[in-house]
């Protein structure tokens, strides 16, 4: 997927779970992780949530 294309998709699932409860949204950016961290992290960051609680463990460990 082109990066423009990429910007808008997270950007409208962005605007589409705002009005979701926390708890939801976390569960739903977990899930966007193991798809894609990338994707993830950028619909986390949208929503204004920290995803370092998120990530699994090995991803966590990789990181630092």
């Amino acid at each position: 997927m082109k990066p423009d294309a990429q910007k808008r998709l997270i950007s409208n699932i962005v605007g589409s779970m705002k009005p979701v409860p926390k708890a939801i949204q976390e569960r739903q950016i977990e899930q966007f992780l193991k798809a894609d961290p990338a994707y993830g992290r950028g619909v986390a960051e949208g929503l204004g949530l920290n995803v370092e609680h998120l990530l699994p463990r090995e991803t966590a460990l990789a990181s630092n």
